[in-house]
């Protein structure tokens, strides 16, 4: 009986040695993946003593910051995006904006946001950006490309002005080595 027990023992340990080793790499990765909370975030200054158009290009390039985990970085996601504006001048001049975006160094490629009345935004607010932008800001994130961010400014008079843009996303990356 003892002989028996033992070998009852000795069975179900290979039986579950087998078991888990049939299990797939795939779902012992998900287990070691860990998400975190992450922000991008671009600033603009516009000072300009004349009525009329400026335009601002941001060249953003997500390698400078991640290309030291890009082999760990599974996925980006991309929450809101959110604009703060600081009036230096506080003239009472109105200033509004045209967002774009395109690849690097690109004529022209989707709007991202326009607003009449810049200097109406002083607290951050949550901006609507079509989700096609933020399919395609993910898009170059992932794949670690440059990509630009173009301001329209149009002014109707002198104004000194800050806008800093904020992407809020989660990155998910493997947490082992």
């Amino acid at each position: 009986m003892e002989n028996l027990k033992k070998f009852l023992v000795y069975s179900l340990s290979i039986v579950a040695l087998f078991s888990l080793t049939a299990i797939s790499c795939n779902d012992t990765d998900s287990l070691l993946d860990v998400s975190v909370d992450s922000t991008i975030s671009e600033s603009f200054h516009v000072a300009t003593n004349d009525a009329g158009d400026t335009l601002i290009v941001q060249t953003i390039d997500p390698s400078e910051d991640l290309s030291d985990y890009e082999d760990r970085i599974k996925s980006f996601s991309a929450e809101k995006v959110t604009i703060t504006v600081t009036d230096n001048l506080s003239n009472g001049n109105t200033a509004s904006l045209t967002l774009n975006m395109s690849d690097f160094e690109a004529a022209t490629g989707p709007t991202i946001y326009e607003v009449g009345n810049l200097l109406q935004l002083t607290e951050e607010t949550e901006i609507d950006v079509p989700s096609s932008a933020l399919l395609e800001i993910v898009n170059y994130l992932e794949t670690m490309e440059k990509f630009d961010l173009k301001a329209d400014v149009t002014t109707d008079g002198p104004v000194d002005l800050t806008m800093k843009f904020t992407i809020y996303g989660v990155v998910t990356a493997s947490a082992g080595s």
